[in-house]
């Protein structure tokens, strides 16, 4: 259950990747028309790359995966998860602000890709960028707001930048949508989080 969001993502990137090009025929047209729209969807010229690099990084060759997935999406500037997965193999070598600039670029070129502003709102909290993180995670929540994830993010973010009364707001719209059994540690964080603010004042 906890990973559902990357799940959903990953369906999300199958269906752009293979799906037919924009003004395709659509089933129905009839003759040559619904002849074209029943042909196989055409394959991510990026995909062999993409399965390399993740092969080169579960075998823990670093550089070389992350050659392969700008290798992916140079071939294809539109294989959303290769970028991802550089920047969140980036992320996991502390290479965090060229995870950043990746990021910037795929949202910058796909707004509506939810997976790559929450990893960029991650990413920006890590590095103590709070007032851009809370920009992040917004957008995130714009496009999925029944995920409870990134609203303890912005709990954390806004806490930090010492904006009390939303950071209260964030914790508590986490704690009622956070239902997983796996994730009892951040909802005690959150629940200490908003007795800290209490104490305060704030």
């Amino acid at each position: 259950p906890g990973s559902k969001r990357y799940a959903d993502h990953a369906a999300a990137v199958i269906a752009d990747l293979t799906g037919p090009p924009p003004g395709a025929a659509t089933p129905g047209a009839g003759g040559a028309a619904d002849a074209a729209a029943r042909r196989p969807a055409p394959v991510s010229p990026g995909n062999a790359a993409y399965v390399e690099a993740q092969t080169m990084r579960d075998r823990g060759h670093v550089e070389e995966a992350i050659l392969r997935f700008k290798q992916a999406f140079a071939a294809d500037p539109r294989h959303w998860a290769a970028r991802t997965a550089l920047a969140e193999l980036l992320l996991k070598v502390r290479r965090d602000e060229e995870a950043i600039t990746v990021l910037r670029a795929t949202v910058d070129k796909n707004p509506n890709y939810a997976l790559a502003w929450y990893d960029l709102a991650f990413a920006l909290r890590s590095r103590s960028q709070y007032a851009a993180a809370v920009d992040a995670y917004d957008h995130y929540i714009k496009l999925r707001p029944e995920d409870p994830d990134p609203y303890y993010g912005m709990g954390r973010s806004l806490q930090h930048l010492g904006r009390a009364a939303e950071a209260r707001r964030a914790y508590e719209t986490y704690l009622s949508l956070e239902k997983r059994p796996s994730e009892q540690r951040w909802v005690e964080s959150a629940t200490t989080q908003l007795k800290t603010l209490a104490a305060s004042g704030k």
